[in-house]
């Protein structure tokens, strides 16, 4: 039989990466096979395997360094020599899940006197340094999340923090900073410090904190600007102050000519982010969420406007205090660019400017209310694909006027395949829309009542929608709801109707929310 090439399985194996299981199994085949299995298995740590991967990472420890741990107290399990340099292998080091393994094998037999809880660091601080100076290069660095007194090892002057840190592609912090120890804040700082230097090639930074340290703050935005070649950029922090905001902007500014993806949540942007947005020859996503100070961009002359061309094509704008005319001229410098939007605070205004402006939009996630369906008509020449509405408001939409809803389906673009209505309608409401719509529609997402003990609380709801799909020649094939809860599909609606429904139309729990993603 002949033998598969090792390129060949090393491929395979890849897809197999996230299946921990199945890449067991493989290990176990034969001998050659367990050396393509081994680095892929040793990439990244896994939850759930303290004992295991613990004791095998104790197992590559020299005797200065058991010594060390024996000295703190720490029982060591009498291990068999590794067949690998396990550490040499890992890829992706998340700090964070560390500590909860250690943690987790220390207190596999019960939990540690309060006397002993200073054994947590110290294996941290061993087996950090066995990883650092072995790996042959990590790809991915995550630090957090934070548990009260978290404390972090001091990685920055190991011998191999250079070799470990050189590649690396993405750097994540996440957690509340404030819960960290003092010495942690240092370790961390220095860390920081130390990225700034050797680490210059990373391609995704997410800073997903709450700090109160200025030093972070500042040590953030030096990494970002030491980078050659940074493409996505994402920032989750209420507490960055107009001070650092300014040291952010400088690193912002740095990158201009090399993002894709740009996602700020939380922070007070100003004038100098926003004029320069048209400096991002690169950018092709732009997310901002509970933003504050957002305005018209002022400072940009209408030249400078009329000749910007973003290549955004995606847009999403949630829970701000904004300016309209901010979103309007971020469409007007796409010059059509936009494929897709997620917007609340949507008014008749925005409406028309998305008509006029987004042209090649074929994804829109807007908020909806009775005066909003009335502009929908002006948006029916755009080839939009997925549509989407959500209403804040707990109330009903149905009529006051039947020609609210009568206007709402005929508004709706012939173009659009899949419709999601995340607010709360009645049955009469839903089949006024569909009765009215030009769309053909292959897919629905519907907001419906919880049926908790009530079984077949929402019959009604599919009898319109069976109605609809039969008289349509079966163009609707999937109906959304629930929100991913599998188990309720089948206690929104009786059995019967269940029955009525198989083989015309499939019920599945996926409902398309961006409003929760973010």
């Amino acid at each position: 039989m002949p033998q598969i090439p090792t390129e060949c399985l090393e491929e395979i194996f890849k897809y197999l990466e996230k299946d921990k299981n199945s890449l067991f199994s493989c290990l176990l085949v034969e001998r050659s096979w367990s050396h393509i299995v081994i680095p892929i298995l040793w990439r990244k740590l896994w939850e759930g395997t303290n004992v295991k991967l613990i004791e095998t990472y104790i197992s590559c420890l020299n005797e200065s360094d058991r010594d060390i741990l024996l000295d703190e107290g720490v029982d060591l399990p009498d291990t068999p020599e590794p067949l690998f340099n396990y550490p040499r292998y890992l890829k992706n080091f998340d700090l964070g899940l560390l500590e909860d393994l250690v943690y987790g094998w220390l207190t596999v037999d019960g939990p540690l006197d309060p006397e002993d809880l200073n054994q947590v660091t110290s294996v941290m601080s061993i087996i950090c340094k066995l990883i650092i100076d072995n790996t042959d290069g990590l790809y991915n660095l995550e630090i957090g999340d934070w548990k009260e007194n978290y404390n972090i090892p001091d990685i920055a002057l190991l011998k191999g923090i250079r070799n470990a840190l050189v590649d690396l592609r993405e750097f994540q912090i996440h957690g509340t900073c404030y819960m960290a120890s003092a010495e942690a804040l240092d370790n961390i700082s220095n860390i920081l410090t130390i990225m700034s230097h050797f680490s210059n090639n990373i391609q995704l930074i997410n800073i997903d904190c709450c700090h109160r340290d200025f030093r972070l703050g500042k040590r953030l935005s030096a990494l970002i600007e030491s980078q050659s070649h940074l493409q996505h950029l994402l920032i989750e922090d209420s507490s960055w102050n107009s001070t650092l905001t300014q040291s952010l902007n400088s690193a912002f500014s740095s990158q201009f000519n090399h993002l894709k993806t740009v996602t700020i949540s939380g922070l007070p942007l100003d004038n100098f982010f926003l004029s320069n947005l048209a400096n991002c020859t690169k950018l092709e996503s732009l997310n901002i969420f509970h933003c504050r100070n957002l305005k018209s961009i002022d400072s940009m002359s209408h030249e400078v406007k009329q000749s910007c061309q973003l290549p955004l094509s995606k847009l999403a704008s949630l829970h701000n205090s904004i300016d309209s005319l901010f979103i309007f001229e971020i469409f007007e410098m796409s010059k059509s660019n936009l494929s897709k939007l997620i917007l609340d605070n949507v008014d008749s205004n925005m409406i028309q400017h998305v008509s006029n402006f987004c042209k090649n939009v074929e994804y829109l996630a807007i908020n909806i209310n009775s005066e909003i369906i009335k502009t929908i008509h002006l948006l029916s020449n755009l080839n939009i694909k997925h549509f989407i509405f959500y209403s804040r408001s707990t109330s009903t939409i149905t009529t006051p006027s039947t020609d609210i809803l009568k206007l709402f389906g005929l508004s709706l673009p012939p173009s659009l395949n899949s419709l999601d209505l995340d607010f709360n309608i009645t049955p009469d409401g839903l089949n006024e829309i569909l009765n009215f719509t030009q769309a053909r529609i292959k897919s629905l997402g519907l907001k419906l009542p919880r049926p908790f003990d009530n079984i077949g609380i929402n019959d009604e709801f599919l009898n319109v929608i069976l109605k609809h799909t039969m008289l349509n020649g079966g163009i609707l094939k999937e109906l959304r709801i629930d929100r991913g809860r599998e188990f309720l599909v089948h206690k929104h609606f009786s059995e019967e109707m269940l029955a009525n429904a198989k083989g015309i139309l499939k019920i599945i729990p996926e409902f398309d929310i961006p409003w929760n993603t973010f």
